[in-house]
């Protein structure tokens, strides 16, 4: 029972060090894609945040906050340096409550609520192809 007990411990403290010692790139994160409608046709016009999260109790503090909006084709592109003190970084479509948006998976839509990129895709480049759909 103490040797599981020691071995726990060792791994929780292992996995506490390895978290405090993750270093953050030097690279920006870039996130790319296009935002069509119901009909394949390309969205202009549509706002895109990408912004940065450090959890601090019951209210998290904004690290970064990039926006953007889609141009005439539809494609958009949102790209920062993670900051040291992030605990995750979110990607959203504010489209408000006049479109729900839709993220493009294996060539399927499914509903999107946020996109949350996770630390060791920070400093690399996503691909995030949307579908917007009136409710």
């Amino acid at each position: 029972m103490k040797r599981r007990r020691t071995l726990l411990l060792l791994s929780l403290l292992s996995t506490w060090l390895s978290a405090c010692n993750y270093k953050f790139p030097n690279a920006p994160t870039v996130v790319t894609g296009r935002v069509v409608d119901e009909l394949g046709i390309p969205a202009e016009g549509i706002a895109l945040t990408l912004s940065g999260i450090k959890k601090k109790g019951v209210s998290p503090i904004p690290t970064f906050d990039e926006r953007t909006k889609t141009d005439s084709d539809g494609r958009y592109t949102l790209s920062h340096v993670v900051t040291s003190g992030t605990d995750f970084v979110e990607f959203v479509p504010a489209t408000g409550t006049k479109y729900i948006p839709y993220i493009e998976r294996d060539g399927q839509y499914e509903i999107l609520g946020s996109f949350v990129i996770r630390s060791n895709d920070y400093g690399t480049s996503k691909t995030v192809n949307l579908q917007i759909r009136k409710p």
